[in-house]
């Protein structure tokens, strides 16, 4: 099967410790920042501390609902998180880069599937620009949360 990534980043006035652990809080912190127009329906469905955490949603884009149910894994713990959707072959990692003690590079990456015929092409060609908004947004709230300062890539 053939995927594509969508990539946005940001540098974030904030330690990768800080950072990760508002990521890793799927009790409270991580659905802070998540931006509520897209990310409707939440529910923490098991654990809610980093891996084996698993939560459904539904992302809503274009008048669209799609859902999700996502288990997260650490495979960098304190590094690295990443949301794997048990519906499909979509999973998102979140990545902490340190550039020096109060300033961390954060990328979120999300790798999908390439679907067949003309909405498949119509998926690749939109999907990148409405992510890395949706993205962009999610790392400003972050940003936001942790009083800190951010600078979008």
């Amino acid at each position: 099967m053939q995927t594509y990534k969508v990539v946005s980043a940001a540098k974030i006035s904030a330690s990768v410790e800080d950072i990760y652990r508002v990521l890793s809080d799927y009790h409270n912190q991580h659905l802070r920042i998540l931006p509520p127009e897209h990310f409707v329906e939440l529910k923490l469905e098991n654990g809610g501390q980093g891996a084996g955490t698993v939560l459904s949603f539904k992302v809503k884009v274009f008048g669209n609902i799609i859902p999700f149910r996502m288990e997260v894994s650490e495979p960098e713990p304190g590094r690295v998180l990443l949301e794997k959707d048990l519906l499909s072959e979509v999973f998102t990692t979140f990545s902490l880069n340190p550039l020096n003690k109060n300033q961390t590079k954060v990328e979120i990456a999300t790798t999908l599937p390439i679907k067949g015929g003309l909405a498949g092409f119509m998926e690749k060609l939109i999907n990148p620009s409405l992510l890395k908004g949706i993205y962009r947004k999610e790392l400003r709230l972050q940003a936001t949360h942790l009083s800190a300062d951010i600078v979008l890539e």
